[in-house]
């Protein structure tokens, strides 16, 4: 199914029945609806080796300014702020209220935005706090995590008291159901564990280097000349599929991937990571070291395009830089730039050691100027300038 991002000033889940009894190898039963995509990233709960639950920055935060809503909350500490508090475990979790229908969201309070994955779990911490710590593997409780969850969204400025219309303009509309069937907890992340959390929709954005919007890939050179196809291949990095089986590796030091635009475009981002998930096991080997970020105007750029063809937009030092997950998905934002195409030099430690990339998004506006016009919009890339960066990983 094709996957289709959805915007939304809010989300919510809503249960639907609950099933008991536990099913050896259990996984969850997806049904998108409405043309949804909606796939999920494989276990990715805290195990007994780690010492801290950290919830990565995202959108729903209350840190962000995000406003956590729902069906009551059964008795504290299971409070409604809990699902948006930054913090995993059991004492910061959210319990409803009883409810024929119990629900929970978040109003994003910033307007419209765009989302592209969710994830959520009944116990993903190893808290150490009393009570917190029994009844489960490791202090992690296994209870009240099987069912059904309908997950929804609304264009409502007020999604705490939107109703369900089938209409998002009017009302919350439902984006799928996920069914939990039941556990396989017979080892350590298992085939999947209900109560750990999980990323959900994990999807390439469309962006302006999708090989299915004109995009060519091309690189330098590929770990092994291509022996390891499909898992590691050129066109993997614009396929539009994350994980290491659809990654790119380069075959020596100072190696590049690059994509030819289809047509000129105004580029203001562009995004990038080693594994983004969208398998059981996410890989953070292969990640650091200096990246260099360079464009270029020539007609059909490739990897014979000159070195001297190619404009640096500027470097980024994976090394040193503070944020999550390296190896996740990470947005940048540039001085808006006319380009014909974008390439991207990797770090690397020598022949068969090279940088790995999952997929290199390219986000702007393809334009097809006049002549008279190039020097305005040449001119409109540099008043426009901008920078930020976002730390996107799905996976953290």
């Amino acid at each position: 199914m094709k996957a289709i991002q959805k915007m939304l000033t809010g989300l919510a889940f809503c249960a639907g029945a609950m099933q008991a009894g536990s099913v050896a190898q259990a996984v969850p039963v997806i049904t998108p609806v409405g043309g949804y995509s909606i796939t999920w990233d494989g276990n990715d709960g805290l195990f007994s080796s780690d010492t801290s639950a950290t919830v990565p920055n995202n959108i729903a935060r209350s840190s962000g300014g995000a406003i956590a809503f729902g069906t009551g909350a059964l008795v504290a500490p299971h409070t409604i702020a809990n699902v948006n508090n930054g913090l995993y475990g059991n004492v910061n979790s959210w319990i409803s209220a009883p409810s024929a229908t119990p629900s929970i969201g978040v109003n994003f309070n910033t307007g419209v935005v765009n989302v592209t994955s969710i994830a959520f779990g009944r116990d993903n911490g190893l808290n150490t706090v009393s009570g917190d710590s029994a009844g489960g593997v490791a202090g992690q409780f296994q209870d009240r995590a099987l069912g059904t969850y309908n997950i929804q969204r609304t264009l409502l400025t007020t999604p705490a008291s939107a109703t369900f219309t089938g209409n998002a303009a009017t009302g919350w509309e439902t984006i799928g159901t996920i069914t939990y069937t039941g556990n396989d907890d017979t080892v350590v992340g298992g085939a999947f564990t209900s109560y750990y959390r999980h990323n959900v929709g994990n999807v390439v954005p469309n962006n302006l280097a999708l090989a299915s919007n004109g995009g060519v890939a091309f690189a330098k050179d590929l770990l092994g000349n291509g022996s390891f196809a499909p898992t590691h291949t050129i066109p993997n990095i614009n396929d539009g599929l994350y994980g290491n089986q659809d990654s790119w590796i380069g075959n020596s030091d100072n190696s590049f991937i690059g994509v030819k635009l289809p047509s000129l475009s105004l580029v203001d981002s562009v995004a990038w990571g080693r594994d983004n998930g969208g398998e059981a096991n996410a890989f953070t080997d292969r990640t650091l070291g200096v990246f260099t970020l360079q464009y270029t105007t020539v007609a059909n750029p490739n990897e014979l395009t000159l070195d001297s063809d190619w404009i640096t937009i500027g470097t980024l030092d994976y090394t040193n830089l503070v944020f999550g997950n390296k190896s996740a998905r990470h947005l940048w934002g540039i001085d808006p730039v006319l380009a014909t195409g974008l390439r991207l030099i990797v770090p690397g430690n020598g022949i068969g050691s090279g940088n790995a990339i999952d997929e290199f998004e390219v986000f702007g506006v393809s334009v097809i100027p006049e002549p008279a016009t190039m020097s305005l919009l040449a001119l409109g890339a540099l008043v426009m300038g901008r920078r930020r960066r976002r730390n996107d990983g799905c996976q953290n």
